[in-house]
């Protein structure tokens, strides 16, 4: 256009802008909003719901607001598309209590929002377990004039069913029939799903009748809530679902799969795990990580380490990406087999390749290293934990914080090893984090060894920093510990050091 002397205008510059958003290429789009600004063309409001649209989908919400603050300042009026797309943004990243109070700015600025809009909110709100709030909302879309659709109606029965509230689901059920409106798949699973996990199997199976009496015929979803919940105590039974699916036209899918080979590997039938992986591939499916994940988990339980290697080579010449789960059943196999030295290696590879690293890898390899009498080796990793930014976290399960600290215990107790000091910050940020420390003379056993390491700071003449002495005291004092004549008592900042 440009080398016929064709000026732009507005209208293909919006093309432009459109075709650059919807590839993917929203740098590029925002360099064109430049050039028309350059060029003297005024963007409209196309021009921004564009550009706006895109930025929500790659979930950059900050450039998102500073765009719609420019459009609202140069006297554009969105329209109720945009700030739905908005609203949408802001819900699918969880942003629950933004997303309310920019609904509330809509109302303030003369927009009166739509279904979609409400149901995005509701849905958010459901989604987040703030269902009172949800059903606020629904009662007050309903009270402005709207009617709710199913797609509302059935976030919040999902959410009742969720939070263990049947009569208000059944309620909304009898609403949704004075109301002529008809439930529909999604609605029948949710009530399936819910009766299911209760034990209810008769009922579920009862709805299942209604529903194709009503013309609705059960979908993958429906038949894989039946294989879950019979491989709990009918196994035979979930797989018999199968073929019955087939019967009906609804091919099993890798989630069904997935279901049925984890049911096969908690009751010990290995050989029919495998037979019904390799099944899968004749469908022309292709396993995922998470089948793959618990084949390992299985053939390690049985101890057959090396056919769990051999699945894992496998699985990544598939192109499947093995993810931290992956890596730990890996790891706790070959700690449980004895086989310390391949434990290591996979430990890392898992570093080379750049997977963080978190505090379990840590706890399965140092227990495997200490069980097999690898005393150094359990030493240096302990070391490595407390130097590493791998944090021991705060609120952790205390099972896990309880058995570092027997760790520790076990590792540091022999001489001449001694922890670094943020290895004991992380000790006593555990004990202070705990609800209910049950180790008993466990406990006198790290602080003897705790007094022990501040006696030698104190030789040393290392101070101890005040935040360390503040969750030193708080830690005695909630388990009410009592050490008078403890070295530690003179390095206190009251006693002249931190």
């Amino acid at each position: 256009m440009e080398s016929f002397g064709v000026p732009h205008d507005v209208y293909s510059f919006n093309i432009l802008v459109n075709c650059f958003c919807r590839s993917g290429r929203i740098d590029f789009g925002l360099s064109v909003l430049g050039k028309m600004l350059k060029l003297g063309v005024e963007p409209d409001v196309v021009t921004f719901s564009t550009l706006i649209n895109g930025l929500c989908k790659q979930n950059k919400l900050a450039q998102v607001v500073s765009l719609f603050d420019e459009m609202v300042e140069k006297g554009y009026q969105p329209h109720l598309i945009v700030y739905n797309t908005i609203l949408n943004g802001l819900c699918k990243i969880g942003n629950t209590h933004r997303a309310v109070r920019f609904l509330r700015m809509m109302e303030e600025r003369g927009f009166e929002p739509d279904i979609v809009t409400y149901g995005t909110v509701i849905d958010c709100l459901c989604k987040n377990g703030l269902l009172k709030e949800a059903l606020d909302l629904f009662s007050e879309l309903k009270v402005k004039g709207n009617r709710p659709n199913i797609v509302i109606y059935n976030c919040l029965i999902y959410a009742m069913c969720n939070l263990a509230q049947p009569k208000e689901a059944t309620r909304l059920l009898n609403e949704m029939k004075e109301n002529n409106i008809s439930l529909d798949i999604f609605t029948y699973n949710i009530l399936i799903d819910a009766y299911c996990k209760k034990g209810m199997v008769f009922e579920a199976t009862d709805t299942i009748d209604t529903m194709r009496k009503q013309g609705i015929e059960p979908d993958v979803v429906t038949y894989s809530i039946l294989v879950d919940t019979y491989c709990k105590n009918e196994i035979d039974k979930a797989r018999g679902v199968f073929p019955l699916m087939i019967q009906n036209g609804c091919a099993p899918n890798v989630r069904s799969y997935n279901i049925m080979i984890n049911g096969y590997c908690k009751v010990k039938r290995f050989d029919e795990a495998v037979e019904l992986f390799r099944e899968i591939s004749r469908t022309g499916q292709t396993p995922n990580t998470v089948m793959y994940t618990i084949l390992m988990q299985g053939m390690c339980q049985l101890r057959r380490v090396s056919s769990a290697c051999e699945l894992f080579r496998e699985m990544l010449a598939f192109g499947q990406v093995p993810d931290p789960f992956t890596y730990s059943i890996l790891l706790n196999g070959f700690c449980k087999s004895g086989k310390l030295n391949e434990a290591v290696k996979v430990f890392q590879a898992m570093r080379n390749s750049g997977l963080k690293l978190n505090i379990m890898f840590y706890n399965i390899l140092i227990d495997g290293a200490y069980k097999s009498g690898h005393i150094d080796v359990a030493k240096e990793l302990f070391r490595e934990l407390g130097s590493s930014e791998t944090a021991l976290p705060q609120r952790q399960p205390n099972f896990l914080q309880k058995w570092l600290i027997r760790a520790f215990l076990q590792i540091f107790a022999l001489p001449p090893y001694m922890p670094s000091a943020v290895t004991m910050v992380s000790l006593v940020q555990a004990c202070g984090a705990m609800k209910n420390l049950q180790l008993g003379k466990g406990v006198h056993g790290f602080v003897l060894i705790f007094v022990k390491w501040a006696t030698e700071c104190m030789v040393k003449g290392i101070k101890l920093l005040i935040s360390f002495t503040e969750c030193w005291t708080g830690t005695k004092s909630k388990y009410s510990m009592h050490w008078d004549s403890s070295p530690f008592l003179r390095m206190t900042p009251g006693g002249g050091f931190g």
